[in-house]
């Protein structure tokens, strides 16, 4: 009697590293975003009344991002136009006269 050969259905290593691998934990998941998100509400919220200008600057990017996210689309662009001005439209004299006041 012909032994036949056994297909083996392991996948080899780099089509296992190109899979994307689903969350074990859906929740642990959302908590960790929630965190994330949470602990940028928190520095901004300690930054505004001591008055860290740089810190609040910092932090523009991923309040325009979590604005965004949450539908608040004339917040976000807000923020980007600042940025944006801030960067590139006015002088650095001028940016920083308005950040340091």
């Amino acid at each position: 009697m012909p032994q036949s050969k056994k297909k083996s259905k392991s996948k080899s290593k780099s089509t296992l590293e190109s899979e994307p691998s689903e969350p074990d934990d859906v929740c642990h998941c959302n908590f960790c975003l929630l965190l994330c998100d949470l602990l940028v509400v928190a520095e901004v919220t300690v930054a505004i009344p001591r008055g860290d200008f740089g810190r609040i600057g910092d932090l523009l990017p991923d309040l325009a991002a979590m604005f965004r996210s949450v539908g608040s689309n004339k917040y976000a662009v807000e923020i980007v136009t600042l940025l944006y001005n801030l960067k590139y439209i006015w002088s650095p004299e001028f940016a920083s006269m308005l950040l340091f006041c």
